[in-house]
């Protein structure tokens, strides 16, 4: 069996900002290293963490850094775990994008596949996301894997989940995965998932919930 944790990085000063972050790199906020202590305290009492994956952004490699100090493993940061590129509304509020570009903002923020200028499709999210999975479930037979990422990796990994076992869905609320939120799937050693955990887990978080809204790259 192979148990995959994943984690969606703590608040981030860009998120503590109400602005939209993609691939910008902003640190976590104050909040944001709470949260992530509290994560490795919640993995530390539940699991035994054999391999830690991070991407390479900067508010999730801190807050994979509790988690792998308490297991004593490295961080493996890899691109392909990034935030989806929202191209030209990177590091803009909010309320600058819905008015600057409407349009394009009412499709995102409806779950249509429209493409920030300059940023990435859901397809192309997908294409990556699930090119690390594969080759990552291959190499992890047996073993317990964390990965911290992202809200737009993390909702690519848990459609895999629900594409595979559609009555996963009906039990979870997809999509609703805070700073910090944690979502556990076990797989069979063929890398076929067999059982949902859990979607987007808080509790570990003291009541501190930031980022749920649909504001979320």
């Amino acid at each position: 069996m192979i148990t995959l944790i994943v984690v969606r990085h703590g608040q981030s000063e860009g998120n503590r900002l109400g602005l939209y972050c993609g691939q910008k790199d902003y640190p976590l906020s104050k909040l944001g290293f709470f949260q992530a202590q509290k994560t490795a305290d919640y993995l530390k009492q539940h699991y035994s963490i054999d391999q830690i994956y991070s991407s390479d952004l900067l508010r999730a490699v801190q807050t994979a850094e509790p988690t792998a100090k308490a297991f004593g493993l490295p961080i493996q940061t890899d691109p392909a775990l990034r935030e989806r590129s929202v191209g030209v509304w990177e590091g803009l509020l909010v309320k600058q994008v819905s008015s600057q570009f409407k349009e394009t903002y009412l499709a995102v923020t409806n779950g249509e596949d429209a493409v920030p200028e300059g940023g990435e499709s859901n397809d192309q999210v997908k294409l990556r996301v699930n090119a690390f999975l594969e080759r990552m479930l291959a190499e992890s037979r047996g073993k317990c894997v964390a990965v911290f990422t992202h809200w737009g990796p993390l909702h690519r990994a848990v459609l895999s989940w629900v594409e595979a076992r559609p009555e996963f869905r009906e039990t979870f609320l997809v999509g609703e995965y805070c700073n910090a939120s944690i979502s556990i799937a076990e797989y069979d050693d063929d890398a076929v998932c067999q059982r949902v955990v859990a979607m987007g887990y808080n509790q570990h978080l003291e009541g501190e919930i930031t980022s749920t809204g649909k504001h979320r790259f």
